[in-house]
């Protein structure tokens, strides 16, 4: 067996028992380095015996110290790579869902939020106009106008439209749908109604008001 020494070696100990620890400090290294089992090592240390490369302990040492270096770095890049590859993702996400929402604001494709929805129906059953729950489609899902369009038509088909014979309380509706509306322009709305019947609800309809409010700010879109 042919093995490399250093200073230590003949400082009161044999050769053997010199080439011994050595090649025990050999074999704990290969059984950690990828978690070699203890059969494992021992083959790979008799290897290295057989065709001379055994070295000194202090090899050992050193070459354990650069594997936990050389570990750290490659954890820390393949983490840096793992970063870089879910941000391009994550931009190639974006800038494919932009796309779609183009075309299908372009074609009059919707799909309705399955949060906003409730809210929808809401509007719907409560009585609303197309014209008020096609505002508020504008404002919480940011539709298109041929998106509102067909989507009134299957919500609801056989409403018929806000026009001039439309009742105050759905040009209200409507106004607040459009877009935020202060107290102010709210209450000037209702008085220029010119409906003393009408013009009573006033501290109701205000609420109604601040709730489209809500609704617009929850879903503005910028």
């Amino acid at each position: 067996m042919t093995t490399q020494t250093n200073g230590n070696k003949g400082n009161g100990d044999t050769s053997a028992h010199y080439d011994n620890a050595t090649i025990a400090n050999a074999r704990k290294y290969y059984a950690l380095i990828d978690d070699n089992g203890r059969d494992k090592a021992k083959t790979i240390v008799d290897n290295l015996i057989k065709n001379g490369q055994l070295k000194d302990s202090e090899s050992y040492v050193k070459a354990y110290r650069d594997e936990v270096a050389r570990r750290e770095r490659m954890t820390k890049r393949a983490a840096q790579e793992a970063e870089r590859k879910q941000a391009e993702k994550d931009a190639q996400e974006r800038a494919r869902k932009a796309q779609d929402d183009a075309q299908a604001k372009k074609e009059g494709k919707y799909t309705i939020d399955p949060v906003i929805m409730p809210v929808i129906a809401n509007l719907i059953n409560s009585g609303c106009t197309r014209a008020v729950v096609g505002g508020a489609l504008k404002a919480m899902c940011g539709f298109s106008k041929e998106q509102i369009e067909n989507a009134l038509n299957d919500l609801i088909p056989d409403r018929p439209k806000a026009g001039r014979g439309a009742s105050n309380d759905d040009r209200f509706n409507e106004f607040c749908a459009q877009e935020k509306r202060t107290e102010a322009e709210m209450t000037t709305f209702i008085l220029e109604q010119g409906s003393d019947n009408f013009t009573k609800f006033t501290p109701h309809l205000l609420k109604r008001g601040a709730f489209f409010n809500a609704i617009h700010d929850k879903y503005a879109r910028v």
